[in-house]
């Protein structure tokens, strides 16, 4: 029985969840001035997001209640309560659909990073 309200609740509570967040991140905006200014520096923010984020999905994987999605954002964001600013104000500033995307490239964080004029255009 309890197998059966979870499979129900379960994607009802990430629905939730995921149309709350959006809210929740424009009621604070990252502070900027806490990011490193070099490519380099967001190279190994984007690294240690990438690392956390599939430690998460292996973790919610291996877990048999509520369902994946739900699983990987809460963990993250209880994750990133507790992470340096720096990280937490890179996260914030990745839009949902790339946030908890561990496939996401470099090229596309540099080129996000770049429009937020936090990694110098080159010249």
């Amino acid at each position: 029985m309890r197998s059966t309200l979870s499979r129900f609740y379960a994607p009802l509570l990430g629905l939730a969840l995921l149309l709350t967040l959006p809210m929740a991140a424009m009621a604070e905006k990252p502070d900027l001035s806490v990011l490193p200014q070099s490519k380099e520096g967001i190279e190994e923010l984007n690294d240690q997001h990438i690392k956390e984020l599939r430690r998460v999905e292996r973790a919610c994987m291996a877990g048999v209640e509520g369902s994946g999605a739900t699983c990987v954002i809460t963990d993250m964001e209880s994750f990133m309560s507790q992470a340096p600013a720096e990280l937490k104000t890179f996260h914030k500033l990745l839009p949902l659909d790339q946030r908890y995307n561990s496939q996401r490239t470099w090229a596309w964080v540099e080129g996000r990073f770049r429009s937020l004029g936090v990694i110098p255009k080159p010249e």
